[in-house]
């Protein structure tokens, strides 16, 4: 699984996996976008993702967009997750 970039404030983030990222107190609105390889299921794959603090549930992702976005977050620290099968 591989989150490609988080964009905050028209900033662009490379996220490596484990990354902490600090943001400016004004940086309240953050979107992700997100990828996996996998040969043998291609088109069939499924996307979940949850921001901690935010979401306790994981939410289904749309195949097609692979991003998520987020507005008027508090400050705080954030744990953005994301998953593939």
């Amino acid at each position: 699984m591989i989150v490609n970039e988080m964009l905050s404030h028209n900033h662009r983030y490379q996220v490596p996996s484990g990354t902490v990222i600090e943001l400016p107190f004004a940086a309240n609105s953050v979107s992700f976008s997100f990828s996996a390889v996998n040969l043998l299921r291609g088109k069939n794959m499924f996307y979940q993702y949850r921001l901690h603090n935010i979401e306790k549930q994981w939410t289904k992702a749309s195949v097609s967009s692979r991003e998520v976005a987020y507005h008027n977050l508090q400050p705080g620290s954030y744990i953005f997750d994301v998953r593939a099968s």
